[in-house]
């Protein structure tokens, strides 16, 4: 697996506002209203962990994912988004960041072997045998193998199985080793157990090479969410919890006085 260190990344106060039609306008009038979409979200997450963004449909959760990778920038937002306690640039931000798109974008009649060779050309600086090297460690981390020459496939042409072409986005961003990993619903059209290898495989990365992941995850299994390291709940755009998944239980029963039911 590849060694680049993660880094602290800690975000304060973030707001985020829309312009959008205003629904009561009459006839053909151009009136906006504003919409808030993210509402003071403040949280914090360090190298070696895995941050887990849960929330209903709607509750924002891919909108704070884009603003943290510095995706979504400009007017409407506020707040500060820090890495090792510095603000960057979106630009800065793209060089140390990783992110993998809930739909993968590849070529379907390239192999698996092809895809992350021509994704080392693009990305990898060093020479031939650093990025053969590369490949190879990715390949065998993310247990992809025995589809190491097998066509990615698509629309058009069958290839490999939606498990492996997850994995294999997580591959491609890999590629370039960067300290921090955004992936935005990383499970999303994935069976239950391959969802489980995958949750599993995030927080392997983030344990053993103490890179920084964060991710989106709508409706986990309890297996699943108990895999989760840290937990950041949002709802309808507000921070409901942040902190360590294996306690969110007991604040919600004995803080907020919202026992969650076993049976």
């Amino acid at each position: 697996m590849n060694t680049t260190k993660g880094c602290l990344i800690e975000f304060e106060d973030i707001r985020y506002s829309v312009q959008q039609p205003d629904p009561n306008a009459k006839g053909c009038s151009s009136a906006k209203t504003t919409k808030e979409i993210i509402k003071g979200v403040t949280g914090s997450v360090e190298p070696g962990q895995a941050l887990a963004i849960m929330g209903a449909s709607g509750a924002g959760k891919t909108t704070l994912l884009n603003i943290l990778s510095g995706r979504i920038n400009g007017d409407g937002l506020s707040g500060s988004v820090k890495f090792d306690g510095k603000q960057l640039t979106p630009k800065e931000i793209s060089v140390i960041v990783g992110f993998v798109m809930q739909n993968d974008i590849f070529i379907e009649f390239l192999t698996v072997q092809e895809t992350l060779e021509f994704a080392a050309k693009l990305k990898v600086k060093g020479g031939e045998e650093e990025r053969k090297s590369r490949i190879d460690n990715l390949i065998s981390e993310l247990k992809l193998e025995n589809a190491r020459n097998t066509l990615v496939g698509g629309q058009f042409k069958k290839g490999i199985s939606g498990g492996e072409k997850k994995r294999l986005n997580i591959a491609f961003e890999l590629i370039s080793d960067p300290p921090v990993i955004f992936l935005d619903e990383p499970t999303s059209g994935l069976d239950s157990y391959t969802s489980y290898l995958v949750v599993k495989l995030m927080g392997k990365i983030a344990r053993e090479v103490k890179k920084t992941v964060i991710y989106t995850i709508h409706q986990p299994s309890s297996d699943i969410f108990r895999m989760f390291d840290q937990l950041l709940l949002i709802y309808r755009g507000k921070l409901i919890y942040q902190g360590k998944s294996s306690e969110s239980v007991k604040y919600f029963d004995e803080v907020l006085g919202l026992p969650c039911k076993t049976d």
